[in-house]
């Protein structure tokens, strides 16, 4: 039993909600529900009442008693990290490029915060360049990029691998399997995911028609794809979190794309860390409810 899935369980209590609950931590509402379910199995009981058709939260009998217990168990935990000896707070400085910290860092920052409050958490946003040599001056203790290279003051260990797959607007009627030839480069909302991915599609993709947009900010991509016929190729992770946003849909690819690979960058002194270790823990809790989708864990 983890403290990620009582604290999930807490939350759905205090907000009344599976939604807003989901949104407070910064996770899916599919990974709410997973971590509700995976807690409910293990204690061998459900927690809340399911009605068809209701979205209202309601706690079953065994539900009611186990809440008491969780409070008291976020008490006692809370108590246990007072007790420790006043020292100057641990810090630690977490780096990634754009397109991970958008749609996977924020649900592992969020546990890790609330698991280990007296460690001062540091997002940065980089690119796969700085990353190293943030790495390498010491200015950063962990980054996450899918570019690789040699320096003999980086560990760059790989972390992660996911499929790619494709996603496009709902206002489409792109057939169930696509291929190459049903689609037009000039719909196409491009990201330069990984150099592999960029490789593969100049290849698959030789003619030099400019795509819809290409872009380097995440946080517009749901937009552009929402539009009438567009259509992407993005990594299983960012797919999850563009489908809960509504009006986008996936289908197969006659297509192979290769995985996107996310390696994770530290010094040669990080396994010395306590708090770079507990980051990684949570982070690999976070990656396992991407398993069924295909994404598999190397760390």
């Amino acid at each position: 039993m983890t403290a990620a899935g009582i604290e999930a369980f807490l939350t759905v209590c205090e907000c009344k909600s599976f939604s807003l609950a989901a949104e407070r931590l910064f996770i899916s509402q599919s990974s709410m529900s997973t971590k509700i379910k995976t807690l409910e199995t293990e204690l061998g009981y459900p927690l809340f009442l399911r009605k068809k058709g209701s979205h209202a939260v309601v706690l079953t009998q065994e539900g009611h008693a186990f809440y008491g217990l969780a409070v008291q168990y976020r008490q006692i935990v809370e108590q246990m990290f007072a007790l420790r000896p006043q020292q100057k707070q641990q810090k630690l400085r977490v780096g990634s490029i754009n397109s991970i910290g958008t749609h996977l860092m924020g649900a592992v920052y969020d546990a890790f915060m609330h698991q280990y409050p007296h460690i001062a958490l540091e997002a940065q946003d980089m690119d796969t360049d700085l990353a190293y040599h943030h790495i390498e001056n010491g200015s950063t203790d962990l980054a996450f990029t899918t570019g690789y290279r040699f320096s003999g003051k980086v560990t760059a260990q790989k972390a992660f691998s996911e499929p790619m797959v494709f996603v496009c607007s709902s206002r489409s009627n792109y057939p169930e399997v696509v291929g190459p030839s049903c689609l037009q480069i000039k719909n196409e909302v491009l990201v330069d995911w990984s150099m592999p991915f960029v490789q593969w599609r100049m290849q698959t993709f030789p003619h030099q028609e400019a795509p819809r947009i290409q872009l380097a900010i995440m946080s517009q991509l749901p937009f552009f794809l929402r539009q009438p016929d567009s259509w992407g190729i993005v990594p299983v992770s960012v797919a999850r979190a563009l489908l809960e946003s509504g009006g986008i849909e996936q289908r197969r690819m006659d297509l192979a794309p290769p995985d996107r690979i996310t390696y994770c960058l530290s010094s040669t002194e990080a396994h010395k860390n306590e708090a770079v270790a507990l980051f990684l823990r949570c982070l690999q809790d976070s990656l396992r409810e991407l398993e069924p989708d295909g994404l598999q864990i190397s760390m």
